[in-house]
């Protein structure tokens, strides 16, 4: 499965940057084509995001679990997506 990674280094403290980095809703409103469904369960957010490979654009809808390790500053993500138009998959990874 081919994997996508890219790092950002923000010049910020970190007592400043975690609390944003550790809200799902303020992320994926810095995340261009994402957007979360106001309805969820505990750990577990819906929603969709819309990526652009060259040419070609797919929009997956799905879910996730995410899992904060506030003391080392990480987060684990647990979910699955599915394009609507062409059944291609995704499965998002932690960070």
């Amino acid at each position: 499965m081919p994997t996508l990674t890219e790092k950002i280094t923000i010049p910020s403290p970190l007592d400043e940057v975690w609390p944003l980095l550790s809200d799902p809703e303020t992320v994926a409103s810095c995340i261009p084509g994402a957007t979360l469904l106001p309805d969820r369960e505990d750990d577990l957010w819906k929603g969709s995001i819309s990526v652009k490979f060259g040419p070609t654009v797919a929009v997956f809808r799905g879910e996730a679990e995410l899992t904060y390790n506030h003391d080392a500053h990480t987060c684990t993500i647990e979910g699955r997506g599915i394009d609507q138009r062409g059944a291609s998959r995704a499965l998002p990874m932690g960070w």
